[in-house]
């Protein structure tokens, strides 16, 4: 029960993040267009509202896993904290001094990304999936894993050496798994719920 207010808890919170940050970026963007500027200040403050409605998304898909994955969704919510903070910071301290600090942010927003797109899949579990959806379903979860750590390794550590073709031919191939794992379960399911029907 405790588990369930939470969970309410933070999804109330989060939605509210979610219409707060989509209503202030909008507001900044009416007010400079109204006024005929743009400046960097305004940017940065578009961008941190804009990346605080993303991670709040997110957090917000991960809620929905929250019961039968709770170490996913905590998971989930770490790296949208931090990702947000990195996302911040990085908008705030432009130049190539705190370049390693941009690069962390998009390894962050890769991995957060990858989360939400588990959480859309893990919160569409149903108890009647065959063994073939279920094991689909873990394929896919091991190539979103895969390439979610791939990308981020790439923008934070390969970065000076560059990245060998094999290394991002590797990426591409696993993304397109995972994108098809994505797509052939709601496939799959609805085959099955059809062949389950009796005949009329």
């Amino acid at each position: 029960m405790r588990a369930g207010v939470d969970k309410e808890r933070a999804r109330r919170l989060l939605l509210r993040a979610l219409i707060a940050s989509l209503c202030a970026t909008a507001l900044v963007a009416i007010l400079d267009i109204g006024l005929g500027r743009f400046a960097d200040t305004d940017w940065r403050a578009v961008l941190t509202a804009g990346a605080l409605a993303l991670y709040s998304l997110i957090a917000l898909l991960a809620t929905n896993t929250a019961d039968d994955s709770p170490r996913f969704a905590l998971a989930t919510f770490v790296t949208c904290s931090v990702g947000l903070l990195l996302a911040a910071l990085s908008f705030w301290l432009p130049g190539e001094e705190h370049v390693a600090l941009h690069r962390w942010a998009w390894g962050a927003l890769f991995v957060a990304l990858s989360e939400g797109q588990a959480a859309l899949l893990l919160a569409r579990r149903r108890p009647s999936d065959s063994e073939l959806v279920r094991g689909i379903l873990t394929a896919t979860l091991v190539l979103i894993a895969v390439v979610a750590l791939m990308a981020a390794v790439d923008v934070i550590v390969l970065h000076n050496s560059g990245s060998s073709q094999g290394y991002v031919r590797l990426m591409g191939i696993a993304f397109v798994l995972d994108i098809l794992g994505s797509v052939l379960m709601p496939i799959l399911r609805k085959v099955e719920q059809t062949e389950r029907k009796p005949p009329a």
